[in-house]
């Protein structure tokens, strides 16, 4: 367990992101780095929340259609496309693009801290005004890194088994291990058009050059 002391420690924390965003590596992060604290985990949020700390992800939404995919164990198609898509926009993309711009929320982009978990802590440091020492940094790496968390899941027949405390799901982590871009193994280039085209202009509003 990491322990870390602040002059005046949050009592709440929700960390908000869409589906597929990366979102319980960073839930899991801060239960263990703010253990007396209540870590709420949501894909969904107000506009304008009132929350003093809030912690949001982010990640491409080809990346994240694809990974839908994978947990449903789905073949492409124009269908579970679309199906994939409105479920994205309506769990936590649509209200991601309603905070993009509010600065008190500490936003994390998936591509960033994907395999650079050091990103995360510095990033937690400057937004919680806190320190997370080298030896604290080495224990989450080790219990949170790729392999360990897979060891963790197998245990789950499928994505709708889970544990009810850490949100770790069977089937987790895709067979190339989440890594960005990787969306194009999937799809085809037909798909991978259908699919912008579904997304409207939301791929530019997030900053994303695909």
């Amino acid at each position: 367990m990491v322990v870390v002391v602040m002059d005046d420690p949050p009592n709440e924390i929700i960390q908000f992101g869409p589906v597929r965003s990366g979102s319980t590596l960073i839930y899991n992060l801060l239960r263990d780095i703010f253990p007396n604290c209540d870590v709420k985990k949501t894909h969904n949020i107000e506009k304008n929340p009132s929350t003093k700390y809030i912690v949001a992800t982010y990640r491409n939404p080809l990346d994240i259609t694809a990974s839908m995919h994978h947990i449903h164990n789905q073949i492409p198609t124009k269908t579970t496309i679309r199906k994939n898509i409105f479920f994205m926009k309506n769990n936590g993309l649509i209200d991601f693009l309603n905070i993009i711009d509010n600065d008190k929320i500490l936003k994390l982009k998936y591509e960033d801290f994907y395999n650079n978990y050091n990103y995360i802590y510095d990033k937690f440091e400057t937004y919680f005004k806190i320190k997370i020492d080298s030896e604290q940094r080495l224990l989450l790496n080790k219990k949170y890194k790729i392999n360990n968390v897979k060891k963790i899941v197998q245990k789950y027949d499928s994505f709708y088994y889970f544990d009810g405390i850490t949100h770790w799901h069977g089937d987790h982590i895709s067979p190339r291990n989440g890594a960005p871009n990787s969306y194009d193994k999937v799809f085809n280039d037909e798909q991978i058009e259908f699919i912008k085209k579904g997304l409207g202009d939301i791929i530019k509003k997030l900053d994303y050059n695909t």
